[in-house]
């Protein structure tokens, strides 16, 4: 870049610019709509925009490769007073996934995250479950679940990847589906603090009291893994979903 001549100031402009650029202010200066930076600073502007790519992607890369939490590599390793319930996931799914051996590191997790899954498995059908874990995995930017409730929404519910797609926004092509899964999504956005209007909508669509406990109860079994995933990064073991939750 010899040649290039920058005005006094110019690199701390740069410097500020690449921190917002979540906002677009780099951009805006090096495409010169500004006064910011001078014509002959751009091109060095250019160079310190793609190595601060560079560096958020190897960031990216580093955080999608390693678990911030340590757990056994095998189901092997884990306690022996977890491993029936290890060996039911490997039969159901051919693994064990590394949220479960994430898990096992405290056997009463697993112990009550199985207890709870199991129990709830009796209430709802699994395609309304699995469009609920969908938005709820959606809206707490957890891309570990997304990938695990898509793969067993594909594979165990037959649910298209329209439907999931759908479920991943709070929706569903089914009318009454539709209902319990927006009614899931607007708990999680108010904290539960849902509008009259919301009970009698979901009242409306033919769900119970009991079913509202029902999707309440299941909202927080999938919270309890989205933030668990979310706080050890857990490396995704799923096939890979199309359009991640989380960006950086």
């Amino acid at each position: 870049m010899s040649g290039t001549i920058v005005r006094p100031g110019d690199v701390g402009v740069i410097q500020t610019a690449l921190a917002l650029e979540h906002e677009g202010i780099a951009a805006y200066c090096i495409a010169g709509k500004s006064g910011l930076l001078s014509p002959s600073t751009r091109k060095l502007a250019l160079v310190f925009m793609d190595h601060h790519q560079a560096h958020r992607d190897e960031t990216k890369h580093q955080r999608a490769s390693m678990n911030r939490i340590d757990f056994p590599a095998t189901a092997d390793g884990a306690p022996a007073t977890v491993q029936g319930i290890l060996a039911g996931l490997q039969k159901k799914l051919g693994f064990v996934p590394n949220l479960h051996r994430l898990m096992s590191v405290s056997p009463h997790v697993l112990a009550g995250w199985s207890g709870l899954t199991g129990h709830l498995g009796k209430t709802l059908d699994l395609k309304t479950r699995e469009s609920i874990a969908l938005a709820i995995s959606q809206a707490n930017g957890c891309d570990y679940c997304l990938a695990a409730h898509a793969y067993v929404a594909s594979t165990l519910a037959s649910v298209s990847s329209e439907e999931i797609a759908l479920n991943r926004e709070g929706r569903s092509a089914d009318p009454r589906r539709a209902m319990a899964t927006a009614f899931a999504q607007r708990v999680v956005q108010t904290r539960g603090q849902v509008a009259d209007e919301d009970i009698a909508s979901i009242r409306a669509a033919g769900y119970s009291d009991a079913n509202i406990v029902e999707i309440v109860a299941c909202v927080a079994q999938y919270l309890m893994t989205n933030l668990l995933n979310n706080v050890a990064r857990t490396v995704v073991d799923f096939p890979a979903i199309d359009a991640p939750a989380t960006t950086a």
